[in-house]
């Protein structure tokens, strides 16, 4: 079974072959509509280029890109959540605990534990009305 890195890799690899354009034909289309928002550059690809979703999803993602190193996990747990990153890391702590093959992927605004699926999701939400 690929690996979600090797995975990514053919998808870029694929992208001149099922879109017809190399990647940075796309970002130059893209970055060139004025366009700044996921969904409104997903429609873009989709509807005025037939992109398929997949696809339309890793153009975005690309277009992106600064090149710059982020460490998702600490934007996450910024300003007023900052008191909430002992419980993630404990979190962390027993779930590397579990063994070797456990995966921490974080993303934008959650980190996914895995090891060949997904089995919890870290992830940060606002209290809903009327719960303390």
């Amino acid at each position: 079974m690929a690996t979600p890195d090797q995975q990514l890799a053919t998808m870029i690899a694929n992208i001149p072959e099922k879109t017809g354009k190399s990647l940075q034909d796309w970002i130059d289309i893209i970055n060139g509509s004025g366009l700044t928002k996921h969904g409104e550059i997903m429609s873009l690809l989709k509807n005025d280029h037939g992109v398929s979703h997949g696809f339309a999803n890793l153009l975005v993602a690309k277009s992106k890109e600064t090149g710059e190193e982020v460490d998702l996990v600490a934007e996450q747990y910024s300003g007023g959540k900052a008191g909430l990153r002992s419980i993630h890391d404990m979190i962390v702590l027993y779930a590397n605990a579990l063994g070797g093959d456990v995966e921490v992927a974080p993303k934008k605004s959650s980190v996914s534990l895995r090891r060949a699926k997904q089995f919890a999701l870290i992830t940060l939400q606002r209290p809903r009305p009327g719960l303390t």
